[in-house]
């Protein structure tokens, strides 16, 4: 998705552009350690300042959710509930219950210098 939103800022397509931002929102929402790995995907897309900015914001909003790997052993139990709910509720916490990406998001999805800019990021509190 990430390569098609930069296919759409190329070719001047302003809806599809917002449509695939709106749709990878509600993903990192959902999901938290996708964020890092929409990061890293934008930041190699000429024209993906846009998207790598809401995906830090996210990383911001959730930082432990966003960076730490997650249990697949722990999402089993869990049964089919997706938890989006949990997601918002410790937010504030800072804790992250729902399912999450395993090995294809979080830190490791990020190459050196995009963490480097995500931990001694000000706004961050990874």
């Amino acid at each position: 998705l990430t390569q098609l939103n930069g296919a759409a800022h190329y070719f001047d397509i302003p809806k599809l552009e917002q449509d695939i931002q709106t749709h990878l929102n509600v993903m990192m929402t959902q999901h938290p350690s996708l964020a890092c790995a929409i990061l890293d995907e934008a930041s190699k897309v000429p024209s993906g300042e846009e998207l790598g900015l809401l995906a830090m914001e996210r990383i911001h909003d959730l930082p432990k959710a966003a960076l730490l790997l997650w249990n697949h052993n722990h999402q089993q139990s869990h049964g089919n509930n997706s938890s989006i709910a949990s997601t918002i509720n410790n937010a504030a916490n800072n804790a992250y219950t729902g399912f999450g990406w395993g090995e294809r998001g979080g830190v490791i999805a990020l190459n050196a210098s995009l963490l480097e800019q995500v931990i001694f990021d000000e706004q961050s509190s990874a």
